[in-house]
């Protein structure tokens, strides 16, 4: 239990970090790129990873592994522009909510049922994150920033699809912890590619601030994934009570933490859609 707890708690911290780039005025693809640069080094150094690079660059999985880096590094920059231009409760909502991406594309990749609980689950799950995003003349004084939380939720779900497919039909077991490194290196090297990039073309500087401020998002990014792998690996709970459990406690912590921490209001309507979004979560996953 007390691995899932670190879970949870390591990737409600991460809302937390992106709310306060914003009031320290840290560059977020600088930080994004420092963070995966650490992520990547925890995974190849401190974890036992066998990479060879003759045969990885062979496996099936590798062309999906950059694939899904570009993905990495872009959801994570729009988490981050998300959270600070509109809320933690939306961005938790948004990105937590997303499973219901997989199990709807499910049906066409891998012929799953579609349920009548399951059309009940997504309904919800949709109207939840309207919901929480709903905050009446605010929200139109928003204009199109409405897009962010959609295009999040979309893209995290498509990320999730990848992930579930690279699970079931690309990785051993063998294979998956080298897959997570390779995902985290390639996002770093993304990343290290675009800031020298900006570097020679525009001129742009790299500060200290924003070094420490991407290590200091390393860490619980890194931790998210570990103590939600060990969860499943030690745990005495099966998957499909561990993610449902881990999504809906880190969209409740997430919520009360930022009105805790950042004063962040949410109206009745508001609060209905987070517990919308939990009620979707458990439905779907226990469909």
């Amino acid at each position: 239990m007390i691995y899932l707890l670190l879970s949870i708690v390591s990737s409600t911290l991460i809302f937390l970090i992106f709310k306060q780039f914003g009031k320290y005025e840290i560059d977020n693809f600088q930080a994004i790129v420092f963070n995966y640069i650490l992520a990547a080094l925890i995974s190849f150094f401190l974890i036992d990873v066998d990479v060879d690079l003759g045969t990885m660059f062979n496996e099936s999985w590798f062309i999906v592994a950059i694939i899904t880096g570009v993905m990495f590094i872009t959801m994570f920059n729009l988490m981050a522009v998300t959270t600070q231009k509109i809320g933690v409760a939306v961005t938790s909502v948004a990105s937590k909510v997303s499973l219901i991406i997989p199990v709807f594309l499910a049906v066409f990749l891998y012929g799953d049922e579609m349920t009548p609980t399951k059309i009940i689950g997504i309904a919800i799950a949709v109207l939840s994150v309207f919901l929480t995003f709903y905050s009446g003349e605010k929200s139109f004084k928003l204009g199109r920033l409405w897009i962010l939380p959609v295009v999040l939720f979309l893209g995290t779900g498509l990320l999730d699809t990848i992930m579930k497919y690279s699970q079931s039909a690309l990785l051993s077991e063998e294979d998956f912890n080298t897959f997570s490194s390779v995902l985290f290196f390639e996002a770093a090297l993304i990343g290290l590619v675009i800031l020298v990039f900006k570097r020679l073309v525009y001129g742009s500087k790299i500060k200290k601030k924003n070094i420490i401020a991407g290590f200091t998002l390393g860490l619980p990014n890194y931790g998210s994934i570990f103590f939600l792998l060990q969860t499943l690996e030690h745990g005495n709970m099966e998957s499909s009570v561990v993610f449902p459990l881990n999504n809906m406690s880190i969209v409740v912590l997430s919520a009360v933490l930022a009105f805790v921490f950042f004063k962040e209001k949410l109206s009745g309507i508001n609060w209905i859609g987070i517990f919308s979004s939990i009620i979707a979560i458990a439905i779907i996953s226990f469909a």
